[in-house]
């Protein structure tokens, strides 16, 4: 698409096209966490570019560890308005938490 004199329609339209299948193999848990990890990397090498995605708040792993160990100090405080609170923005940041009883 981009050898035909810069025609961004035709590249845009292939992009989301791939976005899509990408998408269905991701439902399907048919990519691995490597794969996922290379394509990323491919849409950010665009986005450098033309600026289309949004890849929302970057947080690393062990931002993320530290949210839990907050909310897990919350709730053993038996704060649950601040474990919940917690939990709400580590749900925003797209990872899931799920409560078990302690056995």
């Amino acid at each position: 698409a981009m050898d035909d004199d810069l025609n961004i329609s035709a590249a845009m339209a292939s992009i989301f096209r791939n976005i899509k299948k990408i998408n269905i193999l991701t439902l399907e848990n048919r990519i691995s966490r490597e794969d996922a990890s290379k394509i990323t990397e491919v849409f950010r090498s665009i986005d450098s570019v033309l600026k289309i995605f949004d890849f929302g708040e970057e947080i690393s792993d062990s931002e993320i560890q530290e949210l839990l160990a907050a909310r897990e100090k919350a709730r053993s405080e038996k704060n649950w308005s601040l474990a919940d609170s917690i939990r709400e923005k580590i749900a925003a940041l797209g990872v899931t938490v799920r409560d078990e009883k302690s056995r």
